[in-house]
C-alpha cells in the first residue's frame, strides 16, 4: 500500500477471546502443525505496512493469550470480556489508531489481498465503514470491517445490552442495520465471482469447522498465504460439492 495519513493511520484490531460457549479455546487449535491464532497473525504479518493488534480481555482465562502475544512478539491490548466495542475503542486509542480494521480470530482464513483492497476505497471514498458482509456474496469467514474510531466512539452509546443479548458483543453492529446507513458514510462491497460460493464455511464456529479447513489446506501443504481464489480452486477440483467435503472430513 502506497503510505500516506490514512494508511498511516489504520491498523488491523484481531478480536480474540478464549471463552468461546461454542468451541472453547478453539483458537488454539491446530490448522496443520501450528495454533489457529498463530496461522492468522502469520497470514497478516504479509500486510507489511498495515500493523495488527491482538485484542482481547481481562478475563485470567486470556492470560494465554497474553502470553503466547509476548512469546512472539506481538501488539496486544486486554479490555472488558462482555463490552467487546469498549475493548475495540480503548484498544485503538491506546495504540493511536483511527481507522479500525475489525477481523475476528474465527476467521483464519480471511484473504489479505482484500484487507489491501478496502482499505485503499475506505481512503480513497473518505468512508466512516466499509465492509464484505451485507451483500452476502463472500464464503463465511471472509468478513472485513473497516471504521473510523471517532464514529464507532460516537455511535456506540446507541447499542445496548439487553435482558435478552448483548449486543456490544458486536463491534460494528450499529454500522449493519438498514435503519442506521443514514447517519454514516459507508460501503457494502460485493462478490460476483464467489457469490455462489456464499454458503462454504471458512469460518470457526465448531469442531466439524476446523476439520474442515484442514481438509482444504491439506491440499495445499498448509500455505499460509493462500488465497481465496486459490482455496476456491482446491474447493473445485478436489471436492465440487459441499456433501464431498463433508463426506471427506467424516
Amino acid at each position: 500500500l502506497k503510505k500516506n495519513n490514512c494508511f498511516n493511520k489504520s491498523a488491523i484490531i484481531l478480536e480474540a477471546r478464549t471463552q468461546s460457549k461454542r468451541f472453547p479455546n478453539k483458537i488454539f487449535k491446530k490448522i496443520g502443525n501450528q495454533t489457529l491464532l498463530n496461522f492468522l497473525m502469520k497470514r497478516l504479518l504479509k500486510l507489511k505496512n498495515i500493523k495488527t493488534i491482538v485484542a482481547t480481555t481481562t478475563n485470567p482465562k486470556d492470560k494465554e493469550i497474553i502470553k503466547f502475544c509476548k512469546e512472539q512478539d506481538y501488539l496486544f491490548f486486554a479490555g472488558k470480556e462482555n463490552d467487546l466495542i469498549d475493548r475495540v475503542i480503548n484498544c485503538a486509542r491506546n495504540y493511536k489508531v483511527e481507522n479500525i480494521i475489525s477481523l475476528t480470530s474465527d476467521n483464519p482464513l480471511v484473504d489479505v489481498n482484500y484487507i489491501s483492497k478496502y482499505l485503499r476505497i475506505f481512503c480513497e471514498k473518505k468512508l466512516d465503514y466499509i465492509d464484505n458482509i451485507q451483500s452476502g456474496t463472500f464464503p463465511k469467514g471472509m468478513a472485513i470491517r473497516i471504521v473510523k474510531r471517532a464514529k464507532l466512539k460516537k455511535f456506540s452509546k446507541f447499542v445496548k445490552r439487553t435482558k435478552f443479548y448483548n449486543y456490544r458483543q458486536h463491534t460494528c453492529y450499529f454500522f449493519m442495520q438498514k435503519e442506521n446507513y443514514k447517519y454514516f458514510k459507508g460501503y457494502f462491497a460485493k462478490s460476483t465471482r464467489y457469490s455462489k460460493y456464499k454458503n462454504l464455511r471458512l469460518t470457526v464456529d465448531y469442531k466439524e469447522d476446523l476439520k474442515l479447513i484442514n481438509t482444504l489446506l491439506k491440499k495445499s501443504n498448509f500455505d499460509i498465504y493462500i488465497s481465496l481464489k486459490q482455496i476456491i480452486n482446491i474447493w473445485r477440483k478436489f471436492f465440487k460439492s459441499n456433501k464431498s467435503l463433508i463426506k471427506e472430513i467424516r
